[in-house]
């Protein structure tokens, strides 16, 4: 593979995908659209564009497009050799049997196919300052390869294979195989997050309690191996049940008598959470039951006698771990690294925590789902987890969800009647618990998550408590900083229409509305809402909007004020027709559009006169005639704008997005007048012009 395009033709060969990568250091790639080619491999004719005679690197893409492809990547100098130094001897044939490649900053990557399916990208190992020292890249991820030029690295070095088979390039291990990889990396993890150490919350008292007692004088190994563990080496535990040579858990790895737990396997302890010894002998023992944990060890002897009883658990109460010092909490190069691009102009940042507040049935599910479906559809998102505690079967029936979720990729909708709300993990009820560890485990994902409403996820818990509100926004907002995520919560009006506690809800979102439901047509299943803005913490939300819904088929309209539709459908339209006819007098204009729209003739001169030059230009033709003709370059639109001088405050201006999505049939077609990518039903071979909008009466 002496240069990039040979390479490209050879790994496309073996069933991988690749992508073409800049040469500037950014690592990034070299084309605008990647993401299509995590579900498909680029043709011959990609290849050639890309790479034949372009000064480019080159990166394969892993998970299920590549046949399961994933790397271990080791981002510190050194550490792979220690990795494997430290390895059993059958972990040792296992590494020696795949490629290794090293990277420019003296990392490596270990490169393997795999039997099973292979998740996003996980940071399996990192140190005391939160830097990743060891990663899968996986699902969704993708690295660079040799023979990609300097350039691709900050570095300007190259990336060297330094162990490859011809006649076996990818060795395929089997899931037991790669378990045991990255539990391997798990040991050299040094790092967790105090909330994730399991600690008793109790009643202040007198004297030595009988669990920290414990901790200082319990042993560990006489607990751990009395409930089937087993210590492989010197802190490395392996499960019960559990064969091989790979190991489940740390103990004092991560901190002093933390037993750290990794494995998904190892009832009771949950995965990549921590345990002192007392919280292991009472999940192991006593049910997780702090209460009756410390009553036994009592009468074992530890502690001193209790003057006040002990609260029930509140399993993730946190417990600080000294930091080395001050600096470990500052800003970090790369953290503000964030996407500030409009998802929805002058609407919707991604990244962000929306608040969005009404009435009941004032139209915020239909609205929040829409939106998500819209954002999906643009590739603006990866997945959409939609966590709904209000809705019936019925009316999920109703509203398509059956088949939206057999037929959307990675669209996770958790209806109410499959929501444990009684159970609590790690101090969150288990719903919530489960959503931080799937938002953990695809950390590279941009995830659109609806919260629908706020009270179903906040079970014995009071919405008019700043504390428990504060907690629960505290959690909404480690749920958005995880990755890329952008969170919507649904939150009820009270009875005097304000929103329930709402300064600390406020004080917690980026962004918030006050959504009104102004009007419905049930003849076109289209509700009109209209929205204020209450916070805007980025300064550029605009104040007023108004959402066009639809509930037959999915619909998107939103427009920049509160304002009525029938200029916008004048406005469409009229672009139609010309698109059709390129050039038309005015009375050719407005007969053409009334025989489409229920316009007034005076109304739509006004549009005419007010859209002249934003939406189309008009020339004068032969006696005195007046022509009218599309814009067509968005650069033209643009100047013409300039030319025209800045709209009215407040006035209507263009729609801010316009998108279809049938719930029977997805076929992805160009709407008027959008220019977006929508999808909506397919048109018959006997549709008129006239079908272009069938839409006649205004809401």
């Amino acid at each position: 593979m002496s240069s990039v395009f040979e390479a490209a033709r050879f790994y496309t060969s073996i069933g991988i995908s690749v992508i073409p990568i800049r040469i500037d250091g950014s690592k990034a790639p070299a084309i605008e659209k990647w993401k299509d080619y995590q579900t498909r491999i680029p043709t011959t004719a990609e290849i050639g564009v890309w790479f034949s005679g372009n000064p480019v690197g080159i990166a394969c893409i892993g998970g299920k497009v590549s046949g399961n492809l994933e790397a271990l990547d080791f981002d510190v100098p050194g550490l792979f050799d220690t990795f494997y130094q430290e390895a059993s001897q059958n972990l040792k044939a296992l590494i020696d049997s795949l490629p290794l490649q090293m990277t420019p900053s003296g990392g490596n990557h270990l490169i393997y196919r795999c039997s099973g399916p292979v998740s996003g990208n996980l940071k399996l190992a990192r140190n005391n300052d939160e830097k990743t020292m060891i990663e899968t890249k996986g699902e969704g991820g993708y690295f660079i390869v040799y023979p990609s030029p300097p350039e691709c690295h900050r570095l300007k070095k190259p990336y060297k294979f330094t162990r490859w088979n011809n006649n076996n390039p990818l060795h395929c291990i089997s899931q037991e195989e790669r378990d045991a990889l990255l539990n391997h990396a798990r040991w050299y993890n040094t790092y967790i997050h105090p909330s994730y150490i399991y600690t008793p919350s109790v009643l202040p008292h007198e004297g030595n309690r009988p669990g920290d007692d414990y901790n200082k004088h319990g042993s560990w190994s006489d607990l751990l191996i009395k409930h089937g563990w087993k210590e492989l080496y010197p802190g490395r535990w392996q499960r019960p049940g559990k064969a091989g040579p790979g190991i489940s858990a740390t103990l004092g790895k991560v901190g002093e008598g933390i037993f750290y737990v990794f494995s998904s396997n190892a009832f009771p302890f949950e995965s990549e959470r921590g345990y002192t010894l007392f919280t292991a002998y009472a999940h192991l023992e006593h049910g997780s039951n702090y209460q009756e944990a410390a009553r036994q060890l009592s009468k074992e002897g530890y502690g001193t006698q209790l003057t006040t009883p002990l609260l029930q658990p509140q399993q993730a109460a946190p417990q600080m771990i000294p930091a080395e010092n001050l600096l470990s909490f500052r800003l970090k190069p790369g953290q503000l690294d964030v996407n500030d691009e409009w998802a929805i102009p002058r609407f919707l940042l991604p990244n962000t925590l929306t608040l969005m507040f009404g009435k009941p049935s004032s139209g915020k599910s239909y609205l929040a789902l829409t939106i998500a479906l819209y954002l999906q559809h643009k590739g603006l998102i990866d997945s959409i987890i939609y966590m709904d505690g209000d809705n019936s079967k019925i009316a999920l029936r109703k509203r398509g969800l059956d088949t939206l979720v057999s037929s959307i990729p990675d669209f996770i909708y958790i209806p109410a009647f499959n929501i444990p709300q009684k159970r609590i993990i790690d101090g969150e009820t288990a719903i919530l618990a489960h959503l931080r560890k799937h938002l953990e485990d695809n950390r590279s994902k941009r995830h659109f998550i609806v919260i629908d409403s706020i009270r179903n996820f906040m079970p014995g818990k009071d919405v008019n408590s700043d504390k428990d509100t504060g907690e629960f926004m505290q959690a909404a907002r480690a749920f958005r900083d995880i990755g890329p995520n952008t969170i919507f919560l649904l939150h009820h009006l009270n009875k005097g229409g304000t929103v329930k506690n709402s300064t600390t809800f406020l004080d917690y979102c980026d962004t918030a509305f006050k959504i009104e439901q102004e009007g419905e047509s049930k003849e076109e299943g289209c509700i009109k809402i209209l929205l204020s803005k209450e916070k805007d913490r980025n300064g550029d939300i605009l104040p007023r909007l108004t959402a066009y819904v639809g509930y037959k088929e999915y619909r998107l309209l939103i427009l920049n004020d509160h304002s009525k539709g029938g200029h916008f459908r004048a406005i469409q339209t009229i672009v139609s027709i010309l698109e059709e006819r390129l050039v038309l007098t005015q009375n050719q204009l407005i007969t053409a559009v009334r025989e489409r729209i229920d316009i007034g003739e005076h109304e739509l001169r006004d549009v005419l006169k007010e859209y002249s030059g934003k939406q189309w230009r008009v020339e004068p033709g032969d006696r005195n005639a007046i022509l009218y003709k599309i814009l067509e370059r968005e650069g033209e639109r643009e100047r013409e704008r300039k030319r025209e001088g800045e709209r009215e405050e407040g006035s209507l201006n263009l729609p801010l997005c316009d998108w279809y999505l049938n719930k029977n049939s997805y076929t992805p077609v160009k709407l008027p007048n959008s220019g977006q990518m929508g999808i909506c039903k397919e048109k018959t071979a006997s549709s008129s012009s006239k079908s272009i909008n069938p839409r006649k009466s205004d809401l």
